[in-house]
């Protein structure tokens, strides 16, 4: 069951990320999303874990190269 805070964590920090495309020091995410640095580990682990697990459902859990020769 996904934790309701963990989501919006993730959603904080990717519209961040996505309004600074190059990128921002841990500081300046922090300031951008008003979540402390603990709150920001969390959220990336999270949003990595469900990228992870879409990829397997959708049978690419091999990495970007699986399936090609």
């Amino acid at each position: 069951m996904r934790d309701p805070s963990v989501v919006q964590w993730a959603a904080k920090i990717g519209s961040a990320l996505a309004q600074h495309p190059d990128g921002l020091s841990g500081a300046e995410l922090a300031e951008a999303t008003g979540l402390t640095p603990a709150q920001i580990e969390i959220g990336v682990r999270w949003q990595a874990m469900a990228a992870a697990d879409w990829r397997s459902r959708a049978g690419m859990d091999d990495g970007p190269d699986s399936g090609q020769t």
